[in-house]
C-alpha cells in the first residue's frame, strides 16, 4: 500500500506540479519546487524502475524549459544515480544533471567527448548533448575532434552554432583530407556565418577549396548575408549565372 501510494504521489508531481512550477517560473512567480520531493525519493529507492520511471516523467515534464533551478539535494542524489547498475538510470539522470546546468556533469560530458578510447556512440551521444545544452566551452574542444574520425562528421556540424574564429581556420586546414559527405557537413558550417563565409572566399581565391565544391545553393546562401564584401567577391568567384 505504501508503495501505490508513493507511486501516485509520483505521478501527481510529474505531470501536475512540475508542469504548473514550470510555467510559474517563466512568469518569475517564485513557488516551492516540487522536484526537492521527487529527489528525496529518488535517494531513498534502490528500486531501479522506479527511478527511471520518476527520472523519465522528470525529463518529459521538463522540456521545453530553459534555466531550470537545480532541486535541493540533486547533486548528492545524482552521484548516487552515477553508480546506479541501470544504464537507463545513469544516462537519465545525466540527462538531468545538465537540464539543471550542473557544471559536475558538463565536465563528464567533455571528458567523454575527448576520451579516444570511449565508444563512438557513448562520444556521441556526449557531444549531442552539450550542444543541445550550449555549452561554451565546447567551441574550444571541437576544432580537435575534426581530426577524430569517429566524430568528424558531427563536429564539422555542431561547429556551425558558435562564432568562433579559430572554427573556420581548423575546418580549413584539414579540408583536402575530408571525404566527399565531410565536405558537404565543411561547406555547410563554412557557409553558415558570414564570418565563416570570409575565409571559405579566401580559401576559394587561393585554390585551397576549389570552387566546383560549393553547389549553387551554398554560393546563394553566400548572398543571403547582403554583405556588400561578400556579394562581391561571390561574383567574382562565380558570376552572377551561379547563383540563378
Amino acid at each position: 500500500m505504501k508503495t501505490l501510494i508513493k507511486t501516485g504521489l509520483v505521478m501527481v508531481a510529474l505531470y501536475v506540479l512540475i508542469p504548473d512550477w514550470c510555467r510559474a517560473q517563466d512568469g518569475a512567480d517564485h513557488e516551492a519546487n516540487p522536484m526537492d520531493a521527487l529527489v528525496q525519493v529518488l535517494g531513498g529507492t534502490e528500486d531501479a524502475q522506479l527511478q527511471a520511471d520518476i527520472l523519465r516523467g522528470m525529463s518529459e515534464a521538463l522540456k521545453g524549459s530553459r534555466k531550470v533551478t537545480m532541486p535541493a539535494g540533486w547533486e548528492a542524489v545524482a552521484e548516487q544515480l552515477s553508480r546506479s547498475t541501470d544504464a537507463t538510470v545513469r544516462e537519465l539522470a545525466q540527462s538531468l544533471s545538465v537540464t539543471f546546468g550542473s557544471e559536475q556533469a558538463f565536465e563528464v560530458l567533455r571528458r567523454q567527448v575527448a576520451d579516444g578510447s570511449a565508444s563512438p556512440e557513448g562520444r556521441r551521444a556526449a557531444l549531442n548533448t552539450l550542444l543541445e545544452a550550449r555549452d561554451p566551452r565546447l567551441a574550444t574542444l571541437l576544432p580537435g575532434l575534426i581530426r577524430d574520425p569517429a566524430l568528424r562528421s558531427p563536429a564539422l556540424r555542431a561547429m556551425a552554432a558558435y562564432e568562433d574564429p579559430a572554427i573556420p581556420r581548423a575546418i580549413l586546414t584539414v579540408y583536402a583530407e575530408l571525404s566527399g559527405p565531410e565536405k558537404r557537413d565543411a561547406l555547410n558550417t563554412l557557409t553558415a556565418r558570414a564570418a565563416f563565409a570570409r575565409q571559405l572566399l579566401d580559401a576559394v581565391k587561393t585554390e585551397r577549396v576549389p570552387a566546383r565544391d560549393l553547389t549553387a545553393e551554398l554560393v546563394r546562401q553566400l548572398r543571403r548575408f547582403e554583405d556588400p564584401e561578400i556579394n562581391a567577391r561571390v561574383s567574382e568567384l562565380w558570376g552572377i549565372a551561379r547563383t540563378s
